[in-house]
């Protein structure tokens, strides 16, 4: 360590004034890898700059704050936020709750010590009732911008809070730690617009600088174990390489740097050895249930490569042989070898098979993934992926920059190891009633659409299915779909005919229970001076009465066989059936929808209406 400060000193008495002083501490190193067995590099970085990434994440998220923001929930944003960035893949996740199992890093509950641009990550607590369609309460995520800040979206609008107030505010979430989004690390990304970058080469390899950015470049001088250089400058070749540029020891030149910053060092050939022979290329998605296969089994020339369930058939059974240091990889129906289109390497070139011409777009090398897995790489730079990390039949197969996801994992399967198809069963429990739906059987990983036929029950309306039998609301209504991994029971559910409607909803949340039926909004109830505001025709529907509005007058119109209620925008008078009656929260224009009071309007048609504070619940019973 006293050697690497030592030459650290004399590099920035070369460099003169070209870069401000700075403090450097055990806390500032990071532990990089280069491409050769695994040797630490260490880049070395002042705790008071960000990465270019961090900034670019934090900027843009700040930039939405008090704005309409119309992409979507929570993870949407945060997604969008990172939309921009090199080598940003776009991924997904049902809820922040399944992004914060996928990519969550540290439970750190010091905020001072979560990155920049870090997502905030809750869970959703006891008092949460949104679910997603993997059964978790959805939770919710946000984008770090320091000092205790976040970013978040909330009802459509961009908002910055100190995360304990909005843990307190909400309610219903509860801290759970920081992660990156889609695992993209911005710590392991971009040149720091402050001080440059330094690096510490640590083993036995050593940093080539070259004359310029080219890897075929003269060698100019070399970077020895234990030394360091400050990164002045970079740029980026058409190989998709960052070369960073120094002046070591008095020698200016360039050295080479991977995109993402996550490897620094010489281009090494980093491939392992795998036994010639015919296999099946398995995708690590979807539980390994697909494999690499040609379209329509053609044996043309750019037919395509894509992905389908697997089965024993020639299309999906491909000889892999070693050329040389490389591999050719052959379908055994067509003859002919996986190929990257025009050789380009950009982020979702197509893949398709061709007659072996022996180019650099048909040669390929593996790497080790762990856990079985491998990452195929084209020599033309890129690897072979699954677009946007589906796994449905007839997903395109491509190119794109290595990003370490189940996309670009892969298992040399051997043809014979085909898996044994399964079949489940979902069967129908009518609970009581009769005349229920007929079992439906499909294949494993398969999904089933819930029958559209009733059961009947004497004294009693069915409501739907659900998985306990003992459940007052339903958890399926006819044509939904759940997939099937094993034999499943769901029961009828059945409310009274002379039971009360009844409709609850709860603040900001577009989930509603109308008549035990969970049924859907498209935008939450909101509070406004302690009174319940909502779109006037979700709740008047419900209760039996017909909605209208009258765009000259900016009037909403419920009636039904006996009442006419007129409410007016902003107006704190309403009227029912001529009458006057006075509104402490009157109706208003937001993101083109029209809130109005929900007690009023539900009392007006004859409905008893009660608000739980601790839960934030209201329900409305009409007899």
């Amino acid at each position: 360590m006293k050697k690497v400060f030592t030459i650290l000193l004399s590099l920035f008495l070369l460099l003169g004034a070209a870069f401000p002083a700075f403090a450097l501490s055990e806390s500032n190193f990071g532990t990089l890898k280069n491409f050769q067995n695994g040797t630490e590099i260490k880049r070395i970085l002042s705790t008071s700059e960000l990465t270019i990434a961090q900034k670019n994440v934090r900027d843009f998220a700040l930039s939405k704050v008090d704005s309409t923001y119309a992409r979507g929930y929570c993870l949407g944003f945060v997604s969008h936020c990172f939309d921009n960035l090199p080598g940003y893949k776009w991924v997904s996740a049902p809820c922040a709750k399944c992004a914060q199992n996928k990519w969550l890093i540290s439970t750190e509950s010091d905020y001072s010590k979560i990155p920049i641009g870090a997502c905030i990550y809750f869970d959703g607590n006891n008092k949460m009732s949104e679910t997603c369609s993997e059964g978790h309460k959805c939770g919710h995520v946000g984008i770090y911008v320091g000092d205790g800040y976040m970013v978040h979206l909330t009802l459509g609008v961009g908002k910055k809070q100190k995360i304990d107030d909005v843990i307190s505010s909400w309610g219903n979430i509860e801290y759970a730690g920081w992660g990156w989004h889609g695992g993209y690390d911005l710590l392991q990304y971009g040149i720091s617009e402050s001080y440059g970058q330094i690096y510490e080469i640590t083993a036995s390899d050593f940093l080539a600088i070259r004359s310029k950015g080219d890897l075929n470049a003269t060698e100019v001088g070399r970077i020895m174990p234990g030394e360091t250089t400050v990164v002045t400058d970079y740029t980026t070749c058409s190989r998709g390489w960052k070369w960073g540029y120094t002046n070591y020891n008095g020698i200016s030149g360039w050295i080479c740097l991977q995109t993402w910053a996550k490897y620094v060092g010489e281009y090494y050939n980093t491939s392992v050895d795998v036994a010639n022979g015919i296999y099946q290329i398995v995708s690590a998605l979807n539980g390994e249930k697909s494999a690499l296969d040609i379209s329509g089994q053609s044996t043309e020339n750019k037919a395509n490569v894509h992905l389908w369930t697997r089965h024993n058939g020639n299309s999906q059974k491909f000889s892999i042989e070693k050329i040389g240091d490389y591999y050719r990889i052959t379908n055994i129906n067509s003859g002919k070898v996986l190929d990257v289109d025009g050789a380009g390497n950009k982020n979702g070139t197509n893949v398709f098979q061709y007659d072996s011409q022996g180019s650099n777009n048909q040669q390929w090398i593996f790497e080790d993934a762990g856990d079985g897995y491998y990452y195929i790489k084209s020599l033309v730079g890129a690897y072979l992926d699954i677009s946007d990390g589906k796994s449905e039949d007839g997903t395109n197969v491509q190119v794109w920059e290595g990003n370490q996801t189940f996309s670009q994992k892969f298992k040399l399967v051997p043809t014979y190891e085909v898996p044994v198809e399964k079949n489940y069963t979902l069967y129908y429990d009518s609970n009581g009633g009769i005349e229920g739906p007929s079992p439906k059987t499909v294949k494993e990983g398969n999904y089933v659409s819930i029958s559209g036929i009733k059961p009947t029950k004497k004294g009693y309306v069915f409501v739907g299915w659900a998985d306990s039998q003992s459940a007052k609301t339903a958890d399926y209504s006819a044509a939904d779909v759940i997939m099937l991994d094993d034999d499943k029971i769901i029961y009828a559910v059945w409310q009274e005919t002379d039971a009360p409607s009844t409709i609850v909803l709860k603040i900001d949340s577009t989930q509603a229970i109308v008549c035990g039926k969970i049924k859907y909004n498209d935008v939450p109830p909101i509070l406004v001076n302690s009174r319940t505001m909502l779109p006037a025709r979700f709740v008047a529907e419900n209760l039996g009465a017909e909605v209208e509005w009258n765009e000259a007058a900016e009037c909403v119109i419920i009636s039904n066989d006996d009442t006419v209620i007129e409410i007016y925008i902003d107006s704190d008078t309403a009227y029912v059936n001529g009458e006057a009656h006075y509104l402490d929260s009157p109706a208003f224009l937001y993101n083109s929808r029209t809130y109005t009071p929900v007690r009023f309007i539900c009392e007006s048609l004859g409905a008893n209406v009660e608000w739980d504070d601790n839960q934030g619940k209201v329900t409305i019973i009409k007899y």
